[in-house]
């Protein structure tokens, strides 16, 4: 053994290589630590000993053997304070025998045992001293300057596989965030609702995400297939210049024809690697903007329109009143432009009302003013209006089953019916029947107002009740309008909380029904 004064070289050599063969089995830190100091106490017939390790400029014992639980848990050093805190400051090692009388190590941990003979060394990694080992013995065998330096020795083994064991857990650790980053990643790749391709420097589509082949509308997989192939109207090489070149970034929309209609995607595209100039590919990313470039070409369509409805009749108005400020009319004649500049006038009122009352529903700043509606003679008072204006239409009213009283907006529900029975007249260019139908159900009230004109082609349906839309044909464009009151109409039915629908049978006349709920108590009365 080398715990004796006249240990041999050969016997030193030895045991550094068990040292370190067992150490490098292992490069689990705890491990490390244990096998350190285990082999080191029996290494030197040492009763006790511990490996403390630095931490926010204070050393904690990280592994102890034959000291007090208390000692191992309370025992907080500060650099250069103590045994272990000057060696630690220092990087100098320490051979202390008997009782302690050094001025350096004042403020020594307390202890009931007496400690006849100790050793010290720092633990070094390529940072600096990162900790310090203690052996210590309480007999009367000392040890020895010989023995210190081979202790200094064990240290340099010790810290060494510390420092691979420490390096080994931070490449773990990288290694787990790297692992998680790339989980991280391929969940946000896969579930992105806009679609993501990554293509190489031939044009080949390396990666697609779920929301970029059901964009693309692909029953395949994509990769390996040429970018071309699947986006033919994208010029690859005007992509890749301009995201190699300032700013580096390349927009466009394409516009893709299929069997379920035409989608308009935004293109977005990117250089792929660290140098913008030597790429190793291209992102694109795929936005569906066919909702918002619809929405656009309305607003376009109603500021058009708007325009000639605005203009129309503001020059009739201005033309007679002009017409009559400078020349003298008999009183059939003033009566008749009077009449004329009147309904024009009443017609920009309608147009500016609709354009209020849209702005108001789309906000939510218009309330509700509920009070008991006989939806039946709300209906007739209606009807009874347009009998007078369109004489060559027959307006019919039906009342099936038993209404239950509801609470409603009278004046809004007013509004909803007249929009639609005076978009049935609109559409019906040879007049015929406009009927209305009013039932009572389970659910509610069902209204239905039907005609006999030009009816709804059916992929136009679901558009109808979109602020600014009008289906384009000739008639529409000859009979002028803003797509507001149909608008209007969803945002009031919606607000009582009710449904409204478009139907065209056979695509010849047209069918417009909202069903209002009705409050019913326990009993299935209905209540006011």
């Amino acid at each position: 053994m080398v715990g004796g004064q006249e240990s041999r070289p050969r016997e030193q050599l030895a045991a550094l290589y068990e040292i370190g063969r067992a150490l490098n089995s292992t490069l689990e830190p705890d491990e490390v630590l244990d096998l350190i100091l285990g082999m080191t106490l029996d290494l030197f017939q040492a009763d006790a000993g511990s490996i403390m390790l630095i931490q926010d400029d204070h050393l904690r014992i990280r592994r102890a053997r034959g000291l007090p639980p208390e000692v191992v848990e309370n025992t907080v050093v500060p650099l250069g304070q103590g045994i272990a805190g000057w060696v630690a400051r220092t990087g100098e090692m320490l051979l202390l025998n008997g009782r302690i009388e050094d001025p350096r190590f004042r403020n020594l941990v307390p202890r009931q045992d007496e400690i006849s003979s100790s050793l010290c060394t720092p633990l070094r990694s390529r940072e600096g001293v990162i900790g310090v080992m203690m052996v210590r013995r309480a007999g009367s065998t000392r040890f020895s300057r010989s023995q210190l330096d081979f202790f200094a020795s064990v240290a340099d083994q010790a810290s060494l596989a510390l420092e691979n064991a420490r390096l080994f857990q931070s490449e773990q650790e990288r290694s787990r965030q790297l692992a998680l980053e790339q989980q991280k990643f391929r969940a946000i790749f896969r579930d992105m609702a806009d679609g993501v391709l990554v293509v190489d420097l031939g044009g080949g589509v390396t990666h697609l995400n779920d929301a970029a082949r059901r964009l693309l509308g692909l029953h395949q997989d994509a990769p390996g297939m040429p970018l071309s192939d699947i986006l033919p109207h994208l010029p690859l090489h005007v992509v890749r210049q301009a995201a190699s070149g300032p700013g580096g970034v390349f927009e466009a929309d394409i516009k893709l024809h299929s069997e379920a209609g035409n989608t308009v995607l935004r293109v977005t595209a990117t250089s792929l690697g660290a140098d913008p100039v030597a790429p190793e590919g291209l992102v694109l990313l795929l936005h569906d903007v066919t909702e918002r470039v619809r929405v656009e070409r309305m607003k376009s369509e109603f500021l058009s329109a708007v325009s000639h409805e605005l203009k129309t009749p503001l020059t009739t108005v201005s033309g007679f009143l002009e017409l009559m400020l400078n020349r003298e009319y008999d009183r059939p004649r003033q009566e008749q432009y009077l009449s004329i500049s009147l309904t024009e006038a009443q017609r920009l009122q309608r147009l500016i009302e609709d354009l209020l009352t849209l702005s108001r529903l789309e906000s939510g700043q218009f309330r509700l003013q509920p009070a008991p509606v006989l939806l039946d003679q709300l209906a007739a008072s209606v009807l009874a209006g347009f009998s007078e204006r369109y004489p060559g239409f027959h307006f019919e009213l039906r009342v099936e089953g038993e209404l239950p009283p509801l609470e409603a907006d009278g004046d809004l529900l007013t509004q909803v019916l007249v929009n639609l029975v005076s978009n049935s007249v609109k559409y019906s260019p040879d007049g015929g029947d406009v009927r209305v139908l009013v039932r009572g159900e389970a659910q509610g009230i069902r209204v239905s107002v039907e005609d006999q004109g030009i009816g709804i082609p059916r992929d136009k349906i679901p558009f109808v009740f979109d602020r600014f839309y009008r289906v384009d044909n000739s008639l529409t464009r000859r009979t002028g309008g803003t797509g507001l009151g149909l608008a209007n109409a969803r945002y009031i039915v919606e607000g009582h909380g009710g449904t409204i629908w478009a139907e065209s049978p056979a695509e010849k006349g047209s069918r417009f029904t909202f069903v209002l709920p009705c409050k019913r108590n326990e009993v299935g009365e209905s209540e006011a």
